[in-house]
């Protein structure tokens, strides 16, 4: 098994902000699935990427490689 490509710190900071943003709306998040919750994660990841360098190949990233 090959290993996938590494994150960088840009990338850690964004999910750490698309987790936490998504996390306090304790109304909407608080009926909702895991499955939902993480989707919403990943796109809010995805829109904090945006035009970045090399950000189109990263954000090929999935709920199962962010949520890890």
């Amino acid at each position: 098994m090959g290993t996938g490509l590494g994150w960088t710190d840009e990338e850690r900071v964004a999910l750490s902000r698309a987790y936490h943003s998504t996390s306090m709306d304790a109304v909407k998040w608080a009926n909702q699935s895991g499955t939902l919750f993480w989707a919403a994660v990943v796109a809010e990841w995805k829109r904090l990427l945006v035009g970045r360098p090399g950000a189109r190949r990263r954000t090929e990233r999935g709920v199962g490689g962010v949520q890890k």
